[in-house]
């Protein structure tokens, strides 16, 4: 969960982002006020009329759509401090209801853990005792499986104890859900406090997951209210999406060639490289074909001031420990 700064990534043309099969949509007017109240009813005209189709067949039917798709996070707990801002939840009442509801989810996370630590313990070179190399004599019965990769467990560090967790009202529907994130990078030079790896949502009463990040795919809150995911499915095929959390009962919109995990977020809006330099501003379905189309192109220098702008509305995470989750419960 290195902290990448996209802009300089694309410079050296090595950059690794997610967006794979991204679709999105643009809100270039997101303005920061210090009222968040105000900010809310700003962004949702902004985000209307910043995806408004010119050449679309009826520009009354896109209009209608657009306003269907302009759907924030709930930001009643984001505050503004020092020109900061910060989601802190602090009602005691929900984090105890949602502790609750939420018990599976959080047993999902201990199960995830014990299963992907069984790895580590399996040997490198399988049933062999020693390799011999270049005259060199090596033992390999303490050669095992290496502690990094994609994972969220491989960013915590597989200690549940540098675990965030906070609940969050994704769509604004009144019902909040679980996201996790890293309470401290074992890196040294990431802000995990910006980003979180994994959510769950209420289906029908139980925990579903909805979203699994890692290294290479991470989400996060923007002060504009919209969510967004960032991450690469190849050197030359990566970037930023707006997101948003529709209907958690909907089917996911996983198509069984990018992982294992299901994707309940759809995607408005799409900013990074996919063959070229791209900044797709309609929800699409298929990115490849979109992609292709001029009116999407744009230059690197274009790219990276829009890549350092999205990057500038992340929202600090308060993180609840998970272990004091552990300690109730």
């Amino acid at each position: 969960m290195k902290k990448r700064n996209i802009f300089g990534l694309l410079f050296g043309l090595t950059f690794m982002l997610t967006a794979c099969n991204g679709e999105t949509e643009i809100n270039n007017t997101a303005a920061v006020d210090n009222s968040v109240a105000e900010n809310t009813a700003e962004n949702a005209s902004g985000a209307a009329s910043s995806i408004f189709v010119e050449d679309s067949a009826s520009n009354a039917s896109t209009e209608e759509k657009a306003e269907a798709k302009d759907i924030q996070y709930d930001r009643t707990y984001l505050e503004n401090v020092d020109g900061e801002y910060v989601y802190k939840l602090t009602d005691k009442s929900i984090i105890e209801k949602y502790d609750e509801l939420y018990a599976d989810a959080f047993a999902d996370v201990v199960k995830t853990q014990e299963e992907e630590a069984a790895w580590l313990d399996q040997s490198v070179y399988s049933d062999q005792t020693v390799v011999t190399s270049n005259l060199l004599y090596q033992d390999t019965n303490e050669s095992r499986m290496i502690e990094t990769g994609s994972t969220f467990e491989m960013d915590y560090g597989f200690d549940l104890l540098n675990v965030g967790y906070t609940y969050v009202d994704l769509n604004s529907d009144g019902d909040y859900e679980l996201i996790f994130g890293v309470l401290h990078d074992k890196y040294q030079d990431n802000e995990p406090q910006l980003v979180f790896e994994r959510a769950y949502a209420l289906v029908d009463g139980k925990p579903e997951k909805i979203c699994e990040g890692g290294s290479r795919s991470n989400y996060w809150l923007g002060n504009d209210g919209y969510i967004y995911n960032e991450g690469s499915c190849g050197a030359a095929y990566g970037g930023i999406s707006r997101i948003h959390l529709d209907d958690v009962s909907a089917p996911n919109t996983y198509n069984g060639e990018q992982g294992t995990d299901p994707i309940k977020f759809v995607k408005d809006e799409f900013l990074g490289c996919w063959g070229d330099y791209v900044h797709i501003t309609e929800p699409i379905t298929d990115i490849d074909k979109l992609a292709n189309l001029p009116k999407y192109q744009i230059s690197l220098e274009e790219q990276g001031a829009l890549s350092q702008e999205w990057e500038g509305r992340q929202v600090k995470i308060e993180w609840i420990p998970f272990g004091e989750y552990l300690k109730k419960h």
